[in-house]
Parts: C-alpha cells; sequence; structure tokens
C-alpha cells in the first residue's frame, strides 16, 4: 500500500522525518519498503477547483464548469 507522508500528518501527530516514521512503523509490524521524495518530481502542476457545473445550452451531454 502506498501512503502519502502528509496525509499521514494529518492523521497521526508524531513529529518524525519519513525514515523515522518508515523505521518505527516496520518496528510495530507493518512493514515499508521505501521512502520516496516526491516534491521536485513534478513541475508545472496547476490545481483548480471546480466552483460550478451547469448544463451546456445548446448539448444535453455537455456540462460547462
Amino acid at each position: 500500500m502506498r501512503l502519502s507522508y502528509l496525509w499521514l500528518n494529518d492523521w497521526v501527530e508524531h513529529g518524525l522525518s519519513p525514515e523515522l516514521l518508515a523505521a518505527g512503523l516496520t518496528s510495530a509490524g507493518l512493514e515499508t519498503n521505501i521512502t520516496q521524495d516526491l516534491r521536485g518530481a513534478y513541475n508545472n502542476v496547476v490545481v483548480g477547483r471546480v466552483l460550478s457545473v451547469s448544463p451546456h445550452p445548446d448539448a444535453d451531454s455537455i456540462r460547462v464548469t
């Protein structure tokens, strides 16, 4: 299973680096294979939020966002 370090931080207050957290999880019986830093892996990524969706005035199968 893959899990995000930031996602886990939302659920558990631990104060550990990703490497120390992986070691602790392994010690607790939850095997960890690798830790991977993806912070610099993606460039030019744009995140957006859809604020509204409405039907297209000339087509039933199309929505306008």
